[in-house]
């Protein structure tokens, strides 16, 4: 997942390797519709993998593999996240800041549990 967020691209691979060739089906006129334009504070990525969630990118961004809900004839996993709010202090006081720039720290205020069905 870092990866992902370090290229600042939901294509998972970009730009993809040369060899490739016309193996990959991508169209690159619509590169600004897979660009990451910011950072994202959760990012879910379902996959294969074992599935986990995790702090990426120094804590900035939470990375969420909930993996797959069927696996064949069997059931798989599913994520529950909760993120709570911020408290109304820490706004008032980014308000109060010239930039107004904030750290939303989700790292602080998630709760995500992989469920298996």
């Amino acid at each position: 997942a870092e990866h992902a967020v370090k290229q600042q691209s939901y294509y998972p691979i970009y730009p993809p390797p040369s060899g490739a060739g016309k193996e990959i089906n991508l169209d690159v006129t619509q590169r600004d519709a897979y660009t990451m334009p910011v950072q994202p504070d959760v990012l879910v990525l379902p996959s294969r993998l074992t599935p986990l969630a995790t702090d990426i990118i120094n804590g900035d961004t939470i990375a969420v593999n909930p993996g797959l809900l069927v696996k064949g004839a069997t059931g798989g996993t599913y994520a529950i996240m909760e993120i709570h709010p911020m408290k109304k202090e820490q706004m008032e006081k980014a308000s109060a800041v010239e930039n107004g720039l904030l750290r939303h720290d989700v790292k602080d205020r998630v709760r995500v549990e992989v469920r298996r069905i």
